[in-house]
């Protein structure tokens, strides 16, 4: 990315399963940077455990939702649209879109902390973009 680039802050940050600083989870990362850089209050999503379904089920039936819009296939994806993904042992995890040096996701994934891979890269890990998904 750009020397210059605001995300090059986070890149290295830990993950944190709490989303407590230092570390970020997944939501916590989207919160901070939606609030920072894109104006946009987001919620706390809290569940009751860690367990991958009710995580899942959280997230899918959470009312903060009916604040974001799927974007249609082909669509093209605005900086900031927050990306749902899948993995074969994580099936719900979210990240930014950052429209820059062709489109990075911004996320923080346990092990790794907080990364900004390309498409290519973030498929070529086991993740799949299950969705885009933008403020109405």
């Amino acid at each position: 990315m750009p020397s210059m680039h605001w995300a090059n802050a986070y890149i290295g940050d830990p993950y944190s399963d709490t989303g407590e600083p230092p570390g970020y989870n997944c939501w916590s990362l989207v919160r901070h940077v939606q609030r920072a850089h894109y104006g946009r209050n987001v919620p706390l999503i809290a569940p009751q455990s860690l367990e991958v379904r009710e995580l899942a089920r959280l997230f899918d039936r959470h009312p903060e939702l009916q604040h974001w819009q799927r974007l249609p296939d082909g669509a093209t994806v605005p900086d900031g649209a927050v990306c749902l993904m899948s993995h074969n042992r994580a099936p719900h995890h979210c990240g930014l879109w950052l429209d820059v040096d062709g489109g990075r996701v911004l996320h923080a994934e346990r092990g790794a902390g907080v990364t900004a891979p390309d498409l290519a890269t973030l498929r070529a890990t086991g993740w799949r973009v299950v969705g885009w998904f933008v403020p109405c």
